[in-house]
Parts: C-alpha cells; sequence; structure tokens
C-alpha cells in the first residue's frame, strides 16, 4: 500500500509542552488517557470555535500559545422520572496544527468527554470534517509506526460492526493488526479501531495506544507527541489525499455530470432488504436524511443534507456498486460524508471518480 504524500509540519513549542505535561500526568496516573482528536477545517479555526460553542449550555474561549482553551457547561435534563437533571462541566484544549488542521485533546473522564470535546467535534460539520480512511490504511500507518522503531505492534482489543446488522464487536485475541483485521472481516464485520500495544520485546511495553479510522489516537501509555506526528497526522494526510475524489460539481450537461462510484468487492446489495439496509445506514448520519424514489428493479434514492442543503442522488444498479450524483452545486463535501456513513456500516469499498457515460 502507497502511504500518502508526506507534508512537513512542525510542532509549536507550545504545543509540545502542552503534551508533555499531559504525559507527565498519564506517567503519574493523575489522568488515564490523552485522547488526540483531529479536525480538518474548512473555516478558520477561531471561527469553528465561535460557531459551536452553541452546542453547549454556557462556553467561553482564550486564545493560547498553542491554539485555544475551551471551557464548557452543559445542562442535562433529565432522562426518566426517576433521573434527575445535572449540570457537567470541564476544560478542554484545541491545537491549532495547520491552517486546515486541528487537534482536540481530551483527558477527562467519559462522561464530560462524551457531553464536552465529543459533542464538540460531532457538531463541527460542515465547518470541518473528522478525517475517514479504510481499515487497510489504519494497518499500514500502525505497521509503519512499528517499523520504524523496531516495535512489535499486539493487537489487545479489535473493535468493529458487521456490515449488514451494524452490530458491534469486540475480539480480544492478541494478535497482529493485520491478522486482527483478517479476522474481523472472515466475519462479514468492517474493523473501526484497534488498541495496540508497542511492545520492544514480548515482555517490555513501550506505548499503548488505541488508534481508529477517524485518525484519533487514544493514549494509554506512551508518548502523545509521537503519536500525534506518526500516527494522527498520517492517518489526517491520507484522509486529505482521498478527499480530491468526492469533489465533484453539478454539470450544466447530463454528458458530462461526474459522479462517485462505491465498488464493494462481494455482491453486497443482491436483494432489497440489503438496499432498505443502505438507506437506513446513510439516515444514521447526523443532519441526512434518504428518501427512497423507487426500488424495482434498482434503487434510487435522493439524499438531503440538513446542514449544507445539499441534495445527492444514490443509484444501486447492480450489486456491487453504489453511485453518488450531485443534484446540487458544491456537493463535494456532502458526497464525501455520505461515503464516509456507508463505509462505517459496509466496510470496505474503492471509492471512484468518472462521467456517467463512462458507467454505462
Amino acid at each position: 500500500m502507497d502511504k500518502a504524500p508526506a507534508r512537513q509540519i512542525v510542532l509549536s513549542r507550545a504545543a509540545t509542552d502542552l503534551l508533555e505535561e499531559e504525559k507527565r500526568a498519564l506517567e503519574a496516573r493523575l489522568i488515564e488517557h490523552i485522547r488526540l482528536v483531529p479536525l480538518i477545517l474548512r473555516e478558520p479555526l477561531e471561527v469553528v470555535i465561535k460557531r459551536r460553542l452553541r452546542v453547549f449550555t454556557t462556553a467561553s474561549y482564550t486564545k493560547t500559545p498553542y491554539g485555544y482553551e475551551i471551557d464548557f457547561t452543559r445542562q442535562l435534563k433529565k432522562q426518566s422520572t426517576h433521573g434527575e437533571s445535572r449540570i457537567v462541566k470541564g476544560t478542554f484544549g484545541v491545537i491549532s496544527i495547520a491552517d486546515d488542521i486541528a487537534v482536540v485533546v481530551v483527558t477527562s473522564d467519559p462522561d464530560v468527554s462524551k457531553h464536552g470535546p465529543k459533542r464538540f467535534c460531532d457538531k463541527t460539520y460542515p465547518l470541518a470534517r473528522r478525517p475517514f480512511f479504510t481499515s487497510t490504511n489504519l494497518v499500514g500507518i500502525i505497521d509503519r509506526f512499528s517499523n520504524h522503531r523496531g516495535l512489535l505492534p499486539v493487537t489487545l482489543v479489535a473493535r468493529g460492526y458487521h456490515r449488514q446488522t451494524g452490530r458491534s464487536r469486540q475480539d480480544c485475541f492478541r494478535q497482529s493488526p493485520s491478522e486482527a483485521v483478517m479476522e474481523m472481516a472472515a466475519q462479514d464485520r468492517s474493523t473501526h479501531s484497534l488498541l495496540v500495544s508497542f511492545r520492544r520485546n514480548p515482555s517490555r511495553e513501550i506505548a499503548r495506544i488505541a488508534f481508529d479510522r477517524t485518525a484519533s489516537a487514544n493514549v494509554k501509555a506512551g508518548d502523545p507527541i509521537t503519536a500525534l506526528r506518526d500516527l494522527v497526522l498520517p492517518g489526517v494526510f491520507e484522509s486529505l489525499a482521498a478527499s480530491t475524489t468526492f469533489q465533484i460539481e453539478r454539470a450544466d450537461e447530463p454528458v458530462e455530470q461526474e459522479m462517485v462510484e462505491l465498488e464493494f468487492r462481494e455482491s453486497t446489495f443482491d436483494n432489497f432488504d440489503a438496499m432498505y439496509a443502505l438507506c437506513d445506514a446513510v439516515r444514521k448520519g447526523d443532519g441526512l436524511n434518504a428518501s427512497i424514489i423507487h426500488l424495482n428493479p434498482y434503487l434510487q434514492a435522493q439524499i438531503l443534507d440538513f446542514f449544507t442543503g445539499k441534495i445527492v442522488d444514490m443509484l444501486v444498479v447492480d450489486q456491487t456498486n453504489v453511485s453518488l450524483i450531485p443534484r446540487s452545486p458544491d456537493a463535494g463535501s456532502a458526497i464525501e460524508r455520505i461515503s464516509t456513513t456507508i463505509f462505517e456500516h459496509f466496510g470496505e469499498a474503492k471509492a471512484r471518480r468518472m462521467t456517467i457515460l463512462e458507467s454505462i
């Protein structure tokens, strides 16, 4: 597998100081993890932060040498007649890496993380997006990280989803990352994340990091700076390199219209139930809705991205391919998000950019 073209990015002294401080807290067991969540920016970072603070009940941000620090509170309503309303509050940092890349640093407990930094990251679209890449790239990045340091990668936990039912699966066999992904694939499951122990020898662990297909690294032991440089950022670059495939425009003439075709290896859509499942999978994307126009003899659905107002046609005319055609101008970001949502639920597919005439 060829890796994405490298970009030379030098972390600021303030960013490395922040991560060194968090590393010392991790080693002292004052925190349990350091999670690094990258965002690919479509607007300046300060604009993204200003406009997305509204997802909290109250929030403020402070400019720092490394980027920004965000303080938030969120009022949660009671979930049942027996529950009580409560307030969740916390602080998290956002490192400015480059004009188009930022990394959210999360060290809080799961409850605060869910209602704070995770909520912030999930709600940044369309001002920013999360990276996404294949499980092949996931393994490749981990292997390069290991080989460069002469380490042995041992998968402790592999997490994924069944391609048809969407049910989650967790395997805890100790094996190499590539073996873990193949084990998942043999069960018709798509791998999403791997918790890997990087070892100098069988008894000496150097780092323990969970890495996933959104290029997020959760450092449970080891150096967060190397995780950022050699896991997170290569994952971001993989996603950026693939992004051009989805940036197609609405053409004036039908014969000139381009589309994105998602080619699956197997006959994934060989029955009506699978096509319904495809539409349901798209609807699970935040702010996406799929309306079925007809289903016999092939699927034609219209997808609306509520956040951007863009419309995309989705066609399935055979058992292995899904075609996405823009019906609105500047719909590339919507097509990419639809594709990512499909990949998350149906596994690996090759994305190709072509004209409608070339597909006939």
